[in-house]
């Protein structure tokens, strides 16, 4: 196409990414040309301090096929060339007025349609990158992976935006072609596989066998009752198992369901979840492997009942673990003990919100057998999780809960007391009293748990031999339990509480 008088011709070269500056003069326009082949796609910028830039692509006979006046004094075009040929990209004034410095970037690759499922091979060039086309509805789920040298680093949907990608599965946010980025090194190959994830719905103790195609996903959807601890069992053999769980609806300020642990073994997988409120979670199994692949599922609740008092029999499977549950009143001390001759336990305690109390192992080097005495701050189903170190061993034990009485105190009463020392007093809601604590060598400090497990009230003495006197007004009704510290020193001294 000839050149008119008041253009001034620029060109772009075969670079996937070019940025140049230039001058336009006021009244003119700058035509930049280049050749572009089928399947080709274009996205041209143009912004200025300048001027208002309006962009124009436009064929070899001139036929306008795109224009963008963009906003403020930014312009953008996308283009995909059906076939071969040469274009012009040109920058204009708005309304043929003004002038000044402006940046043209152009960023161009190939690209090549892919159905779903699908598979293809790849060489690269020294352009080191390519973008196959996938067709999706909104809303589905397309998991992509490589087999050989290159990598997934991008997908753009339909409006060219980014689609957010975990391990190569994103969900169409609109319908439409979405264009999947792929790098490597020149003359490295590859070859990049899509497919829809498989969705389904199950419940609690409904076991499932399922075939799962070569680095494919499925998600199954199952709901869940708060107070509940999950146990979801995979067995997936020979091959490379990601399993993930999440809830649907999540709250970031406060999650449903709290990880606890897992375990591994061989072909399987145990995650364990403490369920926080009625909810409804996700679980994602992506098959790693090259192969179709069968696989079991099931999703259960786990714990058995430990009557406090009671020694309970049981075998702990090589690489799992055991959990146990018991029902505790506020301010209740109790004392679990595991013991085994077959393996180096580890006990773990749950709060009745899924929080990890403690993990005690062994108590000397000597003795594996593992200890804990705890409070249980506020009344609720604490857990207890039975389990040996990186799942290394397994075998018979046994465990037990044992209560561990604490003195109590009533309005107008005293008790000796040291540092550590643990009481209960019992008052109605809105009762005031006055609490006394003194110390004989060492430097006293008061805590007061409520019912509710809320240790916020904090009273701090004078000093060694000094003593702590502070009123107290009961929020709520029931057991509250007094904890005694010693910020320095050591001895012993008296607690008093006085009715006002």
């Amino acid at each position: 196409m000839p050149l008119l008088a008041q253009e001034v011709q620029g060109e772009f070269g075969r670079d996937r990414s070019t940025v140049q500056h230039k001058l336009l003069t006021p009244g003119l326009t700058d035509v930049w040309s280049l050749d572009v082949v089928a399947g080709e796609a274009l996205c041209c910028k143009v912004a200025s301090d300048a001027f208002d830039p309006v962009l124009t692509l436009v064929d070899d006979a001139g036929v306008e096929l795109g224009r963008d006046d963009g906003v403020g004094t930014a312009s953008e075009l996308w283009w995909l060339a059906p076939e071969k040929g040469k274009l012009e990209f040109r920058v204009a004034p708005f309304r043929g007025s003004g002038g000044g410095r402006y940046r043209i970037e152009l960023l161009r690759f190939r690209t090549e349609a892919l159905s779903l499922p699908g598979s293809c091979e790849h060489v690269f060039d020294a352009e080191g990158w390519w973008h196959w086309r996938i067709g999706a509805q909104r809303g589905e789920t397309i998991v992509a992976a490589i087999a050989g040298h290159g990598r997934i680093v991008d997908v753009l949907g339909p409006d060219h935006a980014r689609v957010p990608m975990d391990q190569g599965v994103f969900t169409a946010a609109i319908a439409g072609e979405h264009w999947l980025r792929v790098e490597g090194a020149n003359e490295a190959r590859c070859t990049v596989h899509v497919q829809r994830a498989r969705f389904g719905e199950r419940a609690i103790d409904q076991p499932s066998r399922e075939r799962m195609p070569p680095f494919g996903l499925d998600r199954w959807r199952v709901r869940v009752a708060a107070g509940s601890c999950l146990s979801v069992d995979v067995q997936m053999p020979d091959t490379l198992l990601d399993l993930a769980v999440r809830e649907v609806e999540a709250d970031p300020r406060a999650p449903g369901i709290v990880w606890t642990g897992h375990f591994d073994k061989g072909g399987a997988k145990r995650g364990l979840w403490y369920v926080r409120r009625d909810c409804e979670l996700q679980i994602s199994l992506r098959n790693g492997g090259p192969r179709e692949t069968p696989y079991a599922m099931v999703v259960r609740t786990m714990g058995t009942p430990l009557p406090l008092g009671e020694v309970r029999d049981a075998v702990l499977p090589l690489g799992d673990g055991a959990l146990f549950h018991l029902d505790l009143a506020a301010g209740e001390m109790v004392e679990l003990q595991v013991k085994s001759e077959q393996f180096d336990g580890v006990l773990d305690v749950w709060d009745p919100d899924g929080n990890v109390l403690a993990v005690a192992d062994d108590r000397s080097p000597l003795e594996r057998d593992p200890r804990h005495r705890f409070v249980a701050w506020r009344g609720g189903r604490y857990r207890v999780l039975v389990h040996c170190a990186e799942g290394r061993g397994s075998g018979r034990f046994t465990v037990q809960a044992k209560a561990a009485p604490l003195p109590v105190v009533k309005p107008g009463g005293e008790l000796a007391i040291e540092p550590g020392s643990h009481v209960h007093l019992d008052l109605a809601a809105g009762q005031v009293v006055w609490l006394a604590v003194e110390g004989k060598g060492f430097d006293p400090a008061l805590v007061v748990a409520d019912p509710l497990g809320d240790q916020s009230f904090v009273a701090e003495g004078g000093g060694i031999d000094g003593g702590v006197l502070v009123a107290f007004r009961a929020q709520h009704a029931g057991r509250h339990t007094l904890v005694v510290h010693a910020r320095s020193g050591q001895g012993g001294g008296r607690l008093r509480v006085l009715a006002p």
